[in-house]
């Protein structure tokens, strides 16, 4: 009697192991899944696994919303498979240096890709076709030396695009004419000298541009004019050595400046920043060179009853004095 209690007494713990078993959420092997509490779906973290591929998918969580694959050692992307719940998908840091043509055309609900820190010599023309929904694109530090011009055209609701550090140089005038929705691009290290006069004027919603650690040797005024809303702008890194009137002549939406680290910088004439009416804040700061900055650089911005620039950083130059009209609340301010 006690050994046909034992038996069934095994058998129920058999049975509710299974159930439970059958319950778990499934989980890529090496991978660690976490639910996100304030959305009630699951992130895969696949990180630092020295992987190959891309986990496949019937080994996803049923619930995924984030898939990190980044720091392992993927040499090229595949077409994926099919789900409509992934929405990030990470890859950066890995090696890929080929992505097939269609390689996401069964994920196609993506928010986000993070393709940066590769080995990216070109992209496939059709890559982003079917990802309607797509809002944040990372290449940044890839190979990429080229970019189709109808790369975007399909990823109009693109918000944020990174391609910083890629031997880019010239960018065709028509790339951005389907990104209306963007905000923030980073073109910084992309090796540019010049851009295209057009180049931003369908960008109706652009705020941030970063164009640091590129080789202008003049500020791009006319491109940048045509960017309608722009409010911060990053031209540190760059080869100027003379700013003056003309430099942000018609920028008046903007309220940050950064102009750092600017090597060749020597000179920032009268009336340079008269224009930016909106600015909020500037920095001008370890300019090895720069050792003069005019009285007048931000005439006309500011009066006695209104002042706009709240935040103002011109530490690690060679100035040796900066006149205290240059801005209003120059009396209490060090320089150095």
């Amino acid at each position: 009697m006690i050994l046909k209690f034992n038996l069934l007494l095994c058998l129920f713990f058999i049975f509710v192991f299974k159930a439970k078993s059958d319950d778990v959420t499934p989980c890529p092997e090496k991978c660690t899944c976490t639910k996100l509490e304030i959305i009630h779906k699951s992130k895969v973290d696949c990180t630092r696994e020295k992987l190959k591929a891309i986990p496949p998918a019937s080994e996803w969580p049923d619930d995924i919303y984030i898939l990190d694959i980044s720091m392992n050692s993927i040499e090229r992307i595949d077409i994926m498979e099919s789900n409509d719940e992934v929405k990030y998908l990470d890859l950066a840091t890995n090696l890929i240096e080929k992505i097939e043509p269609n390689a996401f055309e069964h994920v196609n609900k993506l928010f986000g890709i993070d393709l940066s820190h590769n080995e990216l010599i070109t992209l496939p023309e059709t890559l982003l076709d079917g990802l309607s929904d797509l809002q944040t694109l990372n290449l940044s530090y890839n190979k990429i030396n080229y970019l189709p011009r109808e790369f975007f055209s399909k990823t109009t609701y693109l918000q944020e695009l990174r391609l910083a550090h890629n031997p880019l140089k010239i960018l065709d005038s028509e790339l951005f004419d389907h990104s209306g929705q963007l905000k923030v691009l980073d073109l910084s290290g992309i090796e540019a000298f010049s851009l295209k006069e057009d180049l931003f004027h369908m960008l109706y919603e652009l705020i941030e541009l970063d164009l640091s650690d590129n080789d202008f040797m003049l500020v791009p005024t006319t491109p940048l004019r045509s960017a309608r809303k722009i409010e911060i702008l990053k031209l540190s890194g760059n080869p100027i050595r003379i700013l003056e009137e003309h430099s942000f002549v018609k920028l008046s939406t903007l309220k940050e400046l950064y102009l750092d680290n600017m090597r060749e910088l020597i000179e920032i004439k009268e009336k340079t920043f008269s224009y930016l009416y909106n600015l909020r804040k500037i920095s001008i700061s370890n300019n090895p060179h720069l050792s003069y900055i005019d009285k007048n650089a931000f005439q006309g911005i500011f009066n006695r009853s209104w002042i706009g620039i709240q935040e103002a950083d011109f530490r690690a130059n060679r100035l040796l004095a900066l006149s205290e009209h240059t801005l209003p609340f120059c009396e209490s301010m060090n320089p150095f």
